[in-house]
């Protein structure tokens, strides 16, 4: 399903792929990797290992090393690209800097160059198959504000179409920040998971409010299979939670 906007509020959408951790990819095969990429993702920043949340198996110390190995950001010069790789992951963001979103179809490419990328230097520099990648991921994360005309964590009734309304502890209470996470199973085992969290902005007087969707689940389709029908997901969700007004005045359906 396409969905285009003049203004959308998207401001990162993440793809990934995860699979069972390989044992040559220890501390020293990072480097190798990232001499693949340097030119284009030239900064590179440590960060702790991520765990997909349909996953509770935490990922397993490689012979000989003393800690596990961690999730590594490498980084474009723009800041709108960021390649994040672990023993059992890699993931792509685009991120909104300056300039238009690029639309889900661009992104999608690059991905599957960068994970082309990834395959040969297993197969050419460590002389290992590349892994079967058995779960997938897509999130979009939109960020609403000032163009929604957010100020106060209630303000957010007008975006959404269902807001979790306490009434009777805002008599004499009144709401500060909200954060939630709702967790839906589809019929093909995928798992789509809608987060809605309130961020204060105290410097400026007023608040941001997060929309996270994102879809994840086993990989028994072809990789764009799976993806397509994700973005597709994705989109008519967006449509459903959202409210139509919003959709039409403010970030203006095309």
């Amino acid at each position: 399903m396409s969905l285009d906007f003049e203004r959308p509020p998207i401001n990162e959408v993440v793809l990934g792929v995860f699979f069972s951790p390989v044992a040559s990819l220890r501390a020293e095969a990072v480097g190798l990797f990232w001499a693949r990429i340097r030119d284009t993702f030239p900064s590179v920043v440590q960060q702790p290992v991520y765990t997909q949340q349909v996953s509770i198996i935490p990922p397993p110390r490689q012979p000989g090393e003393l800690f596990p190995l961690p999730r590594f950001w490498f980084l474009s010069r723009d800041q709108t690209r960021l390649i994040q790789f672990q023993n059992g992951a890699l993931l792509y963001n685009w991120r909104r800097q300056e300039g238009d979103y690029p639309r889900f179809s661009r992104i999608f490419v690059e991905f599957l160059e960068h994970l082309e990328n990834f395959q040969k230097f297993l197969v050419d520099d460590l002389q290992i198959d590349a892994p079967k990648f058995t779960l997938a991921e897509l999130t979009y994360i939109n960020l609403f504000g000032t163009l929604e005309s957010l100020a106060v964590p209630t303000d957010y009734k007008h975006v959404v179409e269902t807001f979790c309304e306490h009434s009777e502890l805002e008599k004499d209470l009144t709401l500060d920040n909200f954060h939630h996470v709702d967790f839906f199973r589809a019929a093909n085992g995928d798992q789509f998971i809608v987060t809605q969290r309130s961020l204060r902005q105290p410097l400026e007087n007023r608040i941001s409010v997060v929309l996270e969707l994102k879809v994840t689940g086993p990989l028994i389709t072809p990789l764009n299979d799976w993806f397509s029908a994700a973005h597709n997901r994705i989109n008519e969700n967006f449509l459903r939670l959202t409210s139509p007004e919003m959709q039409k005045t403010v970030w203006r359906r095309k």
